[in-house]
């Protein structure tokens, strides 16, 4: 019915989800990390709280981890998976003092990232990169609240 495309689909559907969500993702150049930092660089520039926080001249870091990521269905509600992220962000100064440590995540049950079939995501990694971008933006969006704090 779906012709080469299919049978291919289909032969990829046939192994391990992580390891064929892992496989789409290197393929196609899908890095979760800069997807994460490359949003929290926009948002805090965007926000202007870094420059609160660490004086003029002063020299700080910013580290950010993505601790867990993934594609999950809602326990429960929907049958299509949705993008999962948890993020860990630290602002350390030159002295190696912490100046501000948080976490956080986001589950399948946020209504703000888009579900779709497994191999809807799979066949469209534009679909893919979409949605970790909106987990990222999320998580992000958190971070940057609490960073403002």
């Amino acid at each position: 019915m779906f012709g080469i495309v299919g049978a291919l689909v289909g032969e990829i559907m046939a192994g391990d989800p992580k390891a064929v969500l892992r496989a789409t993702l290197a393929k196609n150049e899908i890095d979760i990390g800069a997807l994460a930092a490359d949003e929290f660089a926009r948002q805090v520039q965007s926000a202007g709280v870094f420059e609160k926080l660490v004086p003029t001249g002063g020299e700080s870091v910013i580290r950010l981890e993505v601790v867990q990521w993934g594609l999950i269905k809602e326990v429960g509600f929907g049958s299509e998976p949705k993008p999962i992220c948890a993020e860990r962000g630290k602002l350390v100064k030159a002295d190696g003092t912490v100046a501000w440590e948080n976490y956080y995540f986001i589950t399948a049950m946020n209504g703000e990232t888009p579900s779709a079939t497994f191999e809807a995501f799979i066949e469209n990694p534009q679909r893919l990169r979409e949605a970790f971008t909106k987990a990222a933006e999320v998580v992000t969006r958190a971070l940057v609240e609490d960073l403002r704090r």
